[in-house]
């Protein structure tokens, strides 16, 4: 079982520190993710900040499921954090860390009871 996201737990703190970063240094992150070139950079600098602070995955033994779940759901991600940043941080970082965990934590459910 994996409770709903709470503004006190960890994997909350994560989210929000995670994009309370990219919002910060807004200028930044709207110069290098603007226009339609190098689409993969883009997502390369987001996945690797998301994968090198999780390193519960590099040193788990996973299943195959498992694998291509943590790729679904970190792809996922990727793509509503650019969403939001092309869209200009239209919504608060609380607002957005509570959509993204929305959309993952039924899969996540999903996943530890083995469907």
């Amino acid at each position: 079982y994996v409770p709903p996201i709470i503004e006190d737990d960890r994997r909350y703190a994560y989210w929000k520190e995670y994009l309370e970063y990219i919002k910060s240094n807004h200028e930044v992150f709207k110069i290098l993710m603007s226009g339609n070139q190098f689409e993969e950079k883009k997502v390369q600098i987001l996945r690797d900040f998301i994968v090198k602070r999780d390193e519960a995955i590099k040193k788990n033994d996973l299943s195959s499921k498992e694998i291509y779940t943590y790729h679904f759901l970190l792809e996922g991600s990727i793509s509503c954090i650019l969403h939001w940043i092309n869209e200009g941080f239209s919504i608060d970082v609380d607002e957005m860390v509570k959509i993204i965990d929305d959309i993952c934590h039924p899969v996540i459910i999903n996943l530890l009871r083995g469907y």
